[in-house]
């Protein structure tokens, strides 16, 4: 049998040695130790020695909350709009499995070392003019998501700094895509699917309903067709 190594008063971790406990079956050394959180836990003294053992318990259970983020804002089926903002952020630069990687990540967008967690965007993002239907954008189109580089804007205002714009000239006057969406009432992806599908320009901002259906090219085809 070893000889006894006193460990009274030795503190490891969140543990304080108070007195012998004995020895265990194979002969070792067993201590009891008064935890921080004031609960008595008996220990191996090779155990105690090496790290391996640090409190009662006690610390498994604190650790995710010394360790891990605790925003909030990630609960399972709440999700906050600024963490999808973080998330959608990193997957188009990560992501590339995603078809949108390839005008991102594929062109060499990072995000910053300090936007890598959530928390200081978010911070960044409260401080800075965040709200609900705003979307981040990139002032330089080449740079990397970065505090210097990013603000919230409109929809129309982001789609006017993206490189695939579409100058559309209706009566005369020209603007993108996004800005005749806003004027017209209807949605940007509906006028995007319009120009797409091969739809004439002075077409693009028809009204749902009746008409538009004539002005849809395959109907346009289909008609001339029947009149031939």
């Amino acid at each position: 049998m070893s000889r006894l190594i006193d460990e009274t008063g030795n503190t490891y971790g969140r543990l304080t040695v108070t007195q012998p406990a004995g020895r265990d079956y194979r002969g070792t050394a067993m201590w009891e130790c008064l935890c921080e959180c004031g609960k008595t836990h008996i220990v191996n003294g090779t155990l105690l020695r090496s790290g391996r053992v640090k409190s009662c318990g006690c610390y498994k259970i604190d650790w995710p909350k010394l360790h891990k983020t605790t925003h909030g804002m990630n609960r399972k089926g709440q999700r906050h709009p600024i963490h999808r903002v973080w998330t959608g952020m990193k997957t188009r630069c990560y992501n590339d499995k995603e078809p949108c990687w390839k005008n991102y990540g594929g062109r060499g967008i990072k995000v910053c070392a300090e936007w890598q967690e959530f928390v200081p965007f978010m911070k960044w993002a409260l401080a800075n003019g965040y709200r609900p239907g705003l979307e981040i954008d990139r002032r330089d189109n080449d740079g990397d998501y970065s505090p210097d580089n990013c603000r919230f804007v409109t929809t129309v205002v982001n789609m006017r700094n993206k490189r695939n714009n579409h100058p559309i000239t209706i009566g005369g006057e020209t603007r993108i895509l996004a800005e005749w969406a806003e004027i017209s009432g209807l949605h940007h992806t509906l006028v995007l699917y319009r120009l797409r599908d091969g739809w004439d320009e002075e077409d693009l901002l028809v009204p749902v309903g009746t008409y538009h259906n004539y002005a849809n090219p395959r109907v346009k085809k289909v008609l001339e067709e029947a009149l031939v």
